[in-house]
């Protein structure tokens, strides 16, 4: 078993220079049947939402950009749940987003506190 990210081995060349003192948009999505995959740790950080996913739709259309062989040999095509996309099953073009929202609007300290990250969230 390997831990990816992205498609692409943890240990991979770097592909993101983050700035010191800047502030990103994360996105996590949880694919696989464990409710805690990632640990983020040694960093503040701010938990906005949490959705469903229609986890199967999303994995079929990563690997339809991406490919199935794991790890890619290629650098990893980025898809984000919130990007609408044309579904066959319906005929219609939208997100991968299913239920309601789950605002969350306080912060937390990487190693204080734990942010569960559920199948398809």
């Amino acid at each position: 078993m390997a831990a990816l990210i992205d498609g692409q081995h943890f240990d991979a060349d770097i592909t993101e220079l983050p700035k010191v003192g800047t502030t990103e948009a994360w996105y996590f999505q949880n694919l696989t049947e464990d409710a805690h995959p990632v640990h983020i740790h040694l960093v503040e950080f701010q938990l906005e939402d949490r959705q469903q996913i229609d986890v199967e739709r999303f994995k079929a259309y990563w690997e339809s950009v991406n490919g199935t062989t794991l790890p890619l040999d290629h650098p990893t095509v980025k898809v984000n749940v919130e990007t609408p996309v044309f579904d066959p099953a319906t005929g219609t073009v939208h997100d991968f987003l299913t239920g309601p929202s789950s605002r969350h609007h306080h912060r937390r300290v990487g190693g204080r506190t734990r942010s569960w990250c559920h199948r398809g969230r």
